[in-house]
């Protein structure tokens, strides 16, 4: 793995907020990694935000976006925050909390609001 800059890639996908799109990047990754254009269905606003803030997209009120990995890749590494957007989501998988935790944190968050303070 090449230099990741931590701190800018925290603040442009990092967060539980985007735990759920980072989940459905890396699937993506998983399923087939030789397709380059994808579609993102069922984006809340904050994600679609995060992915044209980093295409240089307008974040309109779609909720879907159309991605090319290409061009993710190409924008992360012109950035100089990481030369593919593989390689960012494995340091942020790899950051001091894993996957399942940024995905529990989540729904125990979405609780509080609600109902107040639950066991978990």
């Amino acid at each position: 793995m090449s230099c990741v800059d931590g701190g800018r890639l925290q603040k442009l996908l990092g967060g539980i907020e985007l735990a759920n799109l980072r989940m459905r990047l890396r699937a993506r990754y998983e399923r087939d990694a030789s397709q380059d254009a994808f579609t993102l269905t069922d984006l809340r606003f904050h994600e679609r935000r995060a992915l044209a803030g980093l295409l240089g997209r307008r974040a309109l009120a779609a909720c879907s976006m159309r991605i090319r990995r290409s061009a993710l890749d190409a924008a992360l590494a012109h950035a100089g925050i990481a030369d593919t957007l593989r390689e960012a989501l494995e340091f942020l998988g790899n950051c001091s909390i894993s996957w399942g935790i940024y995905a529990g944190a989540a729904l125990v968050w979405r609780g509080v609001g609600r109902k107040g303070m639950r066991s978990v």
